[in-house]
C-alpha cells in the first residue's frame, strides 16, 4: 500500500532509524533525531544502489514520487541516476567558475600575436587572480611594473 502524506507527516522518531515504504523503491527514512529523508533503492548493472532524493518536508511526497519516476526513466535509458546527478552538479559548478582563459579572452578578444603591439604592450598588462570564483576574482589591468598606478603608488 502506498505511503500517504498524513503517514509521512505523522512519522515519529524511534530509538533506531526506520523506513516507511511507498513503492517502486521509494521510502521515507525516519532517523532517531527526527530528521526524515526520501531514499530510492535501485539496481544498476547488477548492483543495488541507494540515493537520497531530499529531506522531508522540503521535498513533498508528490515531489519524491516525481524524482523517483525521473530516476527510473534514466535507468531504463541505461544511465545511473546517482552518477548523472553528480555530473550535473560538477557541470553547474564549472559553469559558475571563471577561468583565466575565459577572462583573458574577454579582455583581449584578439590574440596579442595578431596585433602590432609587440611584447612591450603585453608587459603593460598584468593580472592578479585572487580566486577562481567570479565573486572573488580581482583584476588589475593597465598597470605595468615600475609605472605609477592611479593612486600614485608604483606597482
Amino acid at each position: 500500500m502506498p505511503l500517504s502524506p498524513v503517514a509521512a507527516r505523522n512519522a515519529k522518531p524511534a530509538e533506531k532509524p526506520y523506513k516507511l515504504a511507498d513503492g517502486g523503491g521509494l521510502a521515507l527514512l525516519v532517523n532517531p533525531n527526527g530528521s526524515k529523508f526520501w531514499r530510492l533503492r535501485y539496481h544498476f548493472l547488477g548492483s543495488e544502489k541507494m540515493m537520497t532524493l531530499g529531506p522531508y518536508p522540503a521535498v513533498s511526497l508528490a515531489d519524491a514520487r516525481q524524482r523517483r519516476d525521473e530516476a527510473k526513466k534514466l535507468l531504463s535509458a541505461g544511465i545511473d541516476p546517482s552518477k548523472k546527478r553528480l555530473q550535473d552538479r560538477a557541470d553547474a559548478k564549472a559553469a559558475r567558475e571563471i577561468t583565466f582563459g575565459l577572462l583573458a579572452s574577454e579582455l583581449f578578444p584578439v590574440s596579442i600575436h595578431e596585433t602590432n603591439f609587440g611584447s612591450s604592450r603585453r608587459e603593460d598588462f598584468w593580472f592578479i587572480i585572487a580566486a577562481r570564483s567570479a565573486d572573488e576574482t580581482e583584476i588589475r589591468a593597465g598597470q605595468s611594473a615600475g609605472r605609477p598606478s592611479a593612486e600614485g603608488h608604483s606597482a
